[in-house]
């Protein structure tokens, strides 16, 4: 931690906001209804999720990590198995229901570093999009 006047680790840690020179102290145990723009109603959602000090929104980590940096080739996913893919889409469907439209799209995917046009080792994976606004299809 840089120094800086006044900062002491049994006093807490200082958070400096973007833009504001100003450090604050704040203790672990503090509720985090009184970090900046987080106020009652943001609070009591987070309390919902069993977040109530500063320490637990410190250690609430993500419920899953994706690695989009460096995508598998297709054949190495098992079905079921969630899946982020960088791809063409080759194809789009509207199928009319009764109850609501589903828009189908076919997606072309070439193995990690494979930067020709050769064809040779793509696939392609139906995908059907899901939570889509109404009327933006």
């Amino acid at each position: 931690m840089p120094s800086s006047k006044g900062w002491s680790p049994r006093r807490g840690y200082a958070l400096v906001f973007a833009g504001i020179l100003k450090a604050v102290q704040m203790e672990l145990s503090t509720p985090v209804k009184y970090i900046k723009r987080v106020g009652e109603r943001v609070a009591a959602g987070l309390a919902e999720r069993g977040i109530e000090t500063v320490e637990d929104l410190l250690y609430h980590l993500p419920f899953r990590y994706e690695d989009r940096l460096h995508p598998k080739p297709l054949s190495e996913y098992r079905a079921g198995e969630m899946a982020s893919i960088v791809g063409e889409v080759r194809g789009t469907v509207l199928l009319r229901t009764k109850k609501s439209p589903i828009f189908e799209m076919t997606v072309g995917v070439k193995p990690p570093g494979d930067a020709t046009d050769s064809g040779a080792g793509d696939g392609e994976v139906p995908v059907v999009p899901w939570n889509i606004p109404e009327g933006s299809i």
